[in-house]
């Protein structure tokens, strides 16, 4: 497990959450780069089959076997002294859905998200789990380049 820089979660939450239907993050005022971040929506705990957003990546785990999903957790990183609060609703959501194997998990220090590879029994308990807010399948993006001028 490791920890992943903010500025390149950042991008890949921005990137994500059009996709997701994932509202933006509530900023604190204009504060400094660690204001306070929380999610502004809870997580669609509608059952398995209902038409949901989840359906989607239901049906690419069944394809694929596995996939790379972003969570959003239930709190709030204001300053650098949350990072040990954080760190401890992570290994509890990665001890709910992987077990005492644990698995394969990129954790974040400066904002309430994670980063995992998921199976299909996995993703739903990642989709139950009572501290995950947002469940997105983290897809790879090409860079978008500028052309000289």
């Amino acid at each position: 497990m490791k920890y992943c820089s903010a500025p390149l979660l950042a991008m890949v939450i921005l990137a994500a959450a059009p996709c997701a239907g994932v509202e933006a993050f509530a900023q604190s005022g204009s504060g400094p780069p660690t204001g306070g971040r929380t999610i502004t929506r809870p997580i669609d705990q509608t059952p398995p089959g209902s038409g949901t957003s989840h359906d989607a990546l239901r049906a690419r785990v069944r394809a694929a076997g596995t996939i790379r999903v972003i969570a959003g957790l239930r709190t709030t990183v204001t300053t650098d002294r949350d990072g040990p609060r954080l760190r401890r609703m992570q290994d509890a959501v990665t001890r709910r859905v992987f077990g005492a194997a644990g698995g394969r998990v990129d954790r974040f220090a400066a904002i309430p998200f994670m980063s995992m590879f998921v199976n299909a029994g996995q993703l739903e308990r990642l989709l139950a789990d009572p501290d995950v807010t947002s469940v997105s399948e983290d897809v790879p993006a090409q860079p978008q380049t500028s052309s000289p001028q």
